[in-house]
């Protein structure tokens, strides 16, 4: 069964989208990235399921419009589209990402930062107050108990060793 021109035409103009949704996926992963600074392993996994979820979405796409026949305009479309979105939209959206995350540290968690250090500051000086009197009370009983260091049946004891 042979395809015509016009439907493989719609495909490629189709995987053009899909490569340009990945693209987005893409940077949805790039952002949280600069949300939040994530160790290696972290970025591999991340990197792992991004690679997992395209591989998916171009198998469902393929089985979707094209009955499952993989063709090489199709995965030319998808890359050509994933690499034009990346470097046109792309760019802009983790530019305008990275102002955003940059207006929000700066203007919203920098004095939420400074608010609660000034409050766990404020609760370790009291924490070192109590431990100051915890200390303090130890220290104190520790004397009273020096102080009363002959007890009665040792006096008993003694008094006996003396008279024999």
């Amino acid at each position: 069964m042979g395809i015509s021109v016009a439907h493989q035409t719609q495909c490629f103009l189709l995987s053009l989208l899909l490569g340009a949704a990945l693209g987005v996926l893409f940077d949805f992963f790039r952002i949280l990235r600069l949300a939040l600074p994530s160790p290696r392993w972290l970025v591999s996994a991340e990197d792992l399921l991004y690679f997992v979820l395209a591989a998916w979405c171009s198998l469902r796409f393929m089985l979707f419009v094209n009955q499952g026949e993989v063709r090489s305009f199709i995965l030319v479309g998808e890359i050509l589209g994933w690499v034009l979105y990346f470097f046109t939209m792309g760019q802009i959206v983790i530019k305008a990402a990275d102002g955003v995350l940059r207006f929000l540290s700066r203007w919203l968690l920098r004095p939420i930062a400074r608010l609660l250090g000034k409050i766990f500051s404020i609760f370790r000086s009291i924490l070192r107050f109590l431990e100051k009197i915890r200390k303090k009370l130890c220290r104190n009983r520790k004397f009273s108990l020096k102080r009363h260091a002959i007890l009665l049946y040792n006096l008993r004891k003694t008094k006996k060793a003396s008279s024999d």
